[in-house]
């Protein structure tokens, strides 16, 4: 796999992750649409991997204030990326 289809494979794992854990909420497109302030079609088409978010975005959205609760770290590590570990000074 070339860099280009690891870096799609990485949105597309972030965004299964993130219907997943909408679904585990029990939120519809609609609420969580509005809690990351983008059109519902939107959100849908990401859903049906239709458009793929730019890693910016899908970072954006587990930062505070997460629209969902995850966090950044575990989206990454939940998707193959080794986590920043912390330097000791």
């Amino acid at each position: 796999m070339n860099a280009a289809e690891s870096y799609i494979k990485i949105r597309q794992d972030i965004v299964r992750l993130l219907v997943d854990e909408r679904k585990a909420q029990k939120l519809t497109q609609e609420t969580l649409a509005k809690r990351l302030t983008i059109q519902r079609s939107n959100l849908a088409r990401f859903e049906r991997g239709e458009q793929n978010p730019s890693l910016d975005f899908l970072t954006s959205q587990v930062s505070p204030p997460p629209s969902l609760r995850l966090e950044a770290g575990d989206l990454l590590v939940s998707v193959g990326v080794q986590a920043p570990t912390e330097i000791a000074a």
